[in-house]
């Protein structure tokens, strides 16, 4: 082994070492000792190609501390490797620090795994367990400010790894109401038991089972507290931790539902008196809506199909109740007068299908509408209605099947390298149908009702095309902005910088501002305790010479 003496302005920090927190105190206190008896250990570099400079491998705070006394050279060992034996090098040796701190663990094990490394194989390397591996794996999932507590050990750990089993929303809002600067004494959270604080989390968790929406993507959503069931058991079960995410699938099921309700001219009902309903619905385009009063009104409501089992026998036996409920639900809507309507509640917890007859009167917030004639339907009238319900479930059929033939076809893999003319209206007809700002629902409602969607989209102007387009991106890139999607955040910012730069100059230079006074009343801050430090290290010093001194004075006294 060769130790040569390297410059040390030609030595460089490597951007793979995966230990970003340097303490300053045990580089003083390194630089002290060198200046006493030398460096006894060299550092390990590797040559930076086609320079004469060298990538530092091994011996960060060796580096740093012979650089404040003012050294020129370093004993280097010069060796051969390529990026995956120097990552695994550093990792070794800082894993093998006893005051490496858990998020610089957490980014090492996270760059192993990035390298291909199974939780087994890094625990294997480190000598930890995999459930150890495992939860420190999770920490980098912590939010900045979270991680910037657990660094100063302001924040305990057993804490951290609570917080960060939830998206970073959640933990931006948990920090501003329980553990910012300026939070009362009384909604702080830093002494609260670990159980508490578990109990306290899960006020954060979103029931699955309240969305009325397609749930199928959510089955194997990292947010889905069972995806993540088997490591944090004590929120186990369907449960979402990304509120946003959450409330955009509900408003576009509730989007969707309304459009079908339009389409069948099925009017939609709310209590009388809710303005805030009200709102929500016209912001959505819906306009003739109608109210009414509890008691005004009865509901039966549709029946659903009972879940299929592994028994055949029960299916059948299912299968046949459910069409007996059926011909039941279309007996009871025709011989009772029953109209089919969408009733809403309260927006956000979706809105149900249902049947209703008027008992007395359907009231609008200007009076009430001139009652119902209590009358027997005709035959051809109650025959004409059977006809139109098996014409909905025909329909209804139809959809189920063609999805299936859809679904087991190779559409993605089509042998034509261009989308055809007719893709592309679908595409836009698609984004036109998932796009809910008040501006495209109106647009929406100015299209000819007797056209389906595609051809009413092949008729739209090159200018109202890309205003859809551009409402989509809008409303799309808004839903993502609290989320944990750093691949968005980077369209967002490179999008805005296209469109309008100097507002977003403006917004970093507000935060670098901000960030700045920050950091230098932390430099302050770690001054005053760097001196404190020092002071208290003397009067030690000073303490220790003295009791020496008394003790050698009792020791000469016994001797004579």
């Amino acid at each position: 082994m060769n130790i040569e003496q390297i410059n040390i302005e030609q030595i460089r920090f490597s951007n793979l070492n995966p230990r970003k927190i340097v303490d300053l105190d045990s580089v003083i206190e390194l630089s002290e000792s060198i200046k006493s008896v030398g460096l006894l250990q060299p550092v390990t570099v590797r040559s930076i190609p086609n320079t004469d400079k060298y990538e530092l491998i091994m011996g960060s705070r060796r580096l740093r501390a012979c650089k404040s006394i003012g050294m020129t050279t370093i004993p280097s060992i010069v060796t051969v490797m390529n990026d995956d034996e120097v990552l695994e090098a550093m990792i070794i040796e800082n894993l093998q620090r006893k005051d490496i701190e858990p998020l610089d663990e957490a980014r090492a094990f996270l760059q192993l795994s990035l390298k291909g490394y199974s939780d087994e194989a890094i625990a294997a390397k480190v000598g930890k367990s995999k459930s150890f591996v495992v939860l420190r794996l999770k920490l980098n999932n912590l939010c900045i400010r979270f991680q910037e507590m657990l660094n100063a050990k302001t924040l305990p750990l057993l804490m951290a790894y609570e917080f960060c089993k939830f998206d970073t929303s959640i933990q931006d809002d948990i920090y501003s109401k329980h553990f910012a600067p300026e939070i009362d004494e009384s909604e702080n959270w830093l002494n609260h038991s670990i159980q508490s604080i578990r109990t306290l989390l899960s006020s954060n968790l979103i029931p699955l089972s309240i969305g009325d929406f397609d749930k199928t993507e959510c089955s194997t959503c990292i947010h889905n507290s069972r995806v993540t069931g088997s490591l944090f058991a004590e929120y186990s079960g369907d449960n979402c931790s990304n509120s946003i995410c959450f409330q955009n699938k509900k408003r576009e099921h509730v989007v969707a539902v309304i459009k079908d309700c339009l389409e069948q001219d099925i009017p939609v009902m709310i209590p009388v008196g809710r303005m805030r309903i009200e709102q929500q619905l016209k912001e959505l385009g819906v306009e003739n809506i109608l109210y009414y009063e509890d008691g005004k009104y009865d509901i039966i409501t549709y029946p659903s199909p009972l879940p299929i089992t592994n028994d055949d026998f029960e299916n059948e036996a299912n299968a046949r109740f459910y069409e007996k409920q059926l011909l039941d639900f279309d007996d009871a809507c025709t011989k009772k007068g029953y109209y089919k309507a969408y009733t809403a509640g309260m927006i956000k917890e979706g809105i149900k299908y249902v049947y209703y007859a008027e008992k007395e009167v359907i009231v609008d917030k200007s009076g009430p509408i001139a009652p119902v004639e209590d009358t027997k339907e005709s035959e051809i009238e109650k025959l004409n209605k059977r006809d139109a319900r098996n014409l909905e479930i025909k329909q209804e059929k139809i959809l189920v099947e063609a999805k299936e033939v859809f679904r087991n076809s190779d559409y993605p893999n089509m042998d034509i390298p261009s989308m055809t003319e007719n893709e592309d209206y679908v595409f836009i007809a698609l984004i036109l149908n998932a796009t809910s700002t008040v501006d495209v629902m109106s647009l929406k409602g100015s299209l000819d009702k007797s056209k389906s969607l595609i051809q009413n989209v092949k008729s739209l102007s090159p200018a109202e095309i890309s205003f859809i387009k551009r409402s989509y991106i809008r409303q799309t890139l808004l839903g993502y902005a609290g989320s944990n999607d750093k691949d968005v955040h980077g369209v967002l910012i490179e999008h805005l910088n296209e469109i309008c730069p100097n507002e977003l100059n403006a917004v970093y230079e507000k935060y670098d501002e901000i960030y700045q006074k920050k950091r230098e009343r932390i430099v302050t801050r770690l001054k005053v305790i760097q001196n404190e430090r020092e002071n208290e290290n003397e009067t030690t010093e000073i303490v220790k010479a003295k009791k020496k001194s008394s003790k050698n004075t009792k020791s000469n006294k016994n001797d004579e």
